[in-house]
């Protein structure tokens, strides 16, 4: 763990729930995949795809934990 100085200002409390991580990962997937799909290139369209075989390869399985 490190420490770190910061201005009080700077620091506030977390209020809202904590997923779980299997949920949190889904979320963020789903969040991922709509930027990549707001823009049509083929940076994107590369992207989305390798996206989506990272989810079915590894993800799936950790979505329900």
């Amino acid at each position: 763990m490190k420490k770190q100085i910061l201005k009080k200002a700077a620091i506030h409390p977390y209020d809202e729930e904590i997923l779980r991580y299997g949920v949190s990962l889904r979320k963020a997937v789903e969040q991922l995949k709509e930027k990549l799909l707001a823009k049509d290139t083929p940076f994107n369209r590369l992207a989305l795809e390798k996206l989506e075989g990272l989810e079915k390869e590894k993800y799936v399985h950790l979505y329900d934990k």
